[in-house]
């Protein structure tokens, strides 16, 4: 099951679709080589480590739709590294960008909308 600070994704109504991005991603490598007697290393090119997260915020209608993504703002916004559990291990993330939710409509008795975030990795 999806969590975020040990909170089930699904509190938020949040369905979890796919998921793009490698959330175990390797620190940066170096190489070492030698020159006349000296030491050092060179970075090479490594890219960043982002997860993306596409899903669905499902609710009872509208004003439960608005509180869901309410809550899922205040979560994202607020200062600090969020703990994600995906697969079993916890990993550290950081929205830097904020969320979209998209596509929503709203019935009269339900709600649904398309959610998609970047999260970074550290």
């Amino acid at each position: 099951m999806y969590s975020i600070d040990t909170i089930p994704l699904t509190n938020y109504g949040l369905i979890v679709s796919a998921q793009q991005g490698i959330p175990d991603l390797p620190g940066l490598k170096e190489e070492f080589f030698t020159v006349f007697g000296t030491e050092g290393f060179q970075p090479v090119k490594h890219q960043g480590n982002v997860l993306q997260l596409d899903g669905y915020i499902i609710a009872s209608g509208a004003v439960d739709f608005k509180d869901k993504t309410d809550a899922l703002s205040a979560l994202f916004s607020a200062p600090g590294i969020r703990s994600l559990v995906l697969t079993g291990a916890a990993i550290n993330v950081v929205a830097m960008n904020g969320f979209k939710v998209t596509q929503v409509h709203i019935f009269n008795n339900a709600a649904f909308g398309r959610f998609q975030i970047e999260l970074n990795v550290v």
